[in-house]
């Protein structure tokens, strides 16, 4: 007497699970992993199918079917020739002859979890969350459409449905929009270069991650001081804040990096040298004179003479606080793609300030100052000067001063001649 059911891994997620099959013989009960998933909620417990609600539950419970009746067959034929049946032998000939090109296809989500799985001792903590959250909205989206998504889905039509889902139904803007498409295309790349799937639409050019100019705010030279020489003698976080953050105005490190600073990176060329996180590039500041005043003042208090870092969301909330404090209250006019609208809003601007504002300030002054190019990029790490550009903040005021500036010196110059 022999009996095959299927299972969920995990009935009770709200996300997806994988199916499992069940075969009951002699005594043992066998478990085999289908490779498919489902929602829960797409499972009826009672006919241990997918519910025909579901959009391709009829090829889906083809396929549990036809699996059952393989295990099934297995097993009578071994029974007819006096063989024994064991867990090992059923899973070795289930692997042979169980279509394994069908479940490549199907089994998108589980291997994108696995992937993320195996990155977690190489990839940075962001870019994990960054991983997590396109899974998520990819299981949102099979679950709102109600459709299958396997690795033969994912072409221009999808394309286009899934940007749709996430413009109107999740209202993201058209960076977050664009940070989903690339990190889909890592996995797919990444399923590529297993040779789990030939299904290369992904790459097609119409398949682009969209994005835009972000209007995110700099200080100026004359701002920076400003902070730093205002009297926070009565406010020691914002004091501590201000610090770390003008040591960013004048290094050009990203929180990742100016928050990690040890002795070791402190030269004796008064420069800091340091291997960025992100990057994994090694480059090299040369100490700024109110750098080396903040120095001063703590270093006998931390072995690397800066104070310690909050944590990055914490000194945002402080930045803010802070910018508020000192004054900087004039009014930014915003400008953002978000539900498919463009959307204008007017912020002031210490609602603007992050930590990543060091740092932009820190290339787009030295830009105005009409400091080589190619020398801030190499300090900040662009590689293209296209990617250095759309980072730095210079309006077109700016630009005409610089070329206005540029035009003088040549006057002069012919009138000095």
């Amino acid at each position: 007497m022999s009996k095959v059911n299927f299972y969920l891994k995990d009935a009770q997620t709200k996300s997806t699970t994988l199916i499992y099959l069940y075969f009951s013989y002699d005594g043992i009960r066998f478990k085999y992993s289908t490779g498919e998933s489902i929602a829960p909620k797409h499972w009826s417990d009672q006919t241990k199918r997918v519910k025909k609600t579901f959009e391709g539950a009829a090829e889906l419970n083809n396929y549990l079917d036809k699996l059952g009746e393989t295990v099934s067959d297995i097993y009578r034929q071994s029974k007819s020739l006096n063989r024994s049946t064991t867990p090992e032998s059923l899973k070795a000939e289930l692997k042979l002859i169980n279509r394994p090109n069908r479940v490549i296809q199907t089994n998108l989500f589980s291997f994108i979890e696995e992937f993320i799985a195996s990155c977690k001792s190489t990839r940075r903590p962001n870019t994990l969350r960054n991983y997590q959250q396109t899974l998520n909205v990819l299981t949102e989206y099979k679950e709102h459409k109600r459709k299958r998504l396997t690795f033969e889905s994912i072409d221009l039509n999808f394309y286009t449905d899934f940007t749709d889902f996430l413009t109107l139904t999740k209202k993201h803007s058209n960076n977050t929009v664009g940070s989903h498409i690339k990190t889909l295309k890592t996995f797919l790349n990444e399923a590529v270069e297993r040779e789990l799937t030939e299904k290369i639409d992904f790459k097609n050019k119409r398949f682009k991650t969209i994005s835009e100019d972000a209007d995110n705010i700099y200080l100026t030279q004359s701002e920076i001081e400003y902070l730093y020489k205002f009297d926070l003698s009565k406010k020691e976080k914002l004091c501590r804040t201000r610090d770390l953050f003008v040591v960013a105005c004048f290094t050009g490190l990203r929180f990742s990096d100016f928050s990690q600073i040890k002795i070791g990176n402190i030269t004796n060329r008064n420069t800091i040298k340091i291997r960025t996180q992100k990057t994994d590039e090694q480059i090299e500041v040369p100490i700024h004179f109110i750098v080396k005043e903040i120095m001063e003042k703590y270093k006998n208090q931390y072995s690397n003479s800066l104070p310690p870092a909050y944590a990055q969301a914490v000194m945002n909330r402080y930045l803010k606080e802070l910018g508020e404090y000192v004054g900087f209250e004039s009014n930014i006019a915003t400008k953002q793609t978000k539900a498919g609208l463009i959307v204008h809003t007017n912020r002031k601007k210490f609602e603007l300030i992050t930590t990543h504002t060091g740092r932009r300030s820190f290339a787009t002054n030295l830009y105005l100052a009409k400091f080589p190019t190619i020398t801030i990029m190499k300090i900040t790490g662009h590689r293209t000067e296209k990617a250095f550009m759309k980072y730095i903040k210079v309006t077109n005021e700016q630009h005409a001063q610089l070329l206005a500036d540029f035009w003088n010196t040549q006057n002069n110059r012919l009138k000095a001649v």
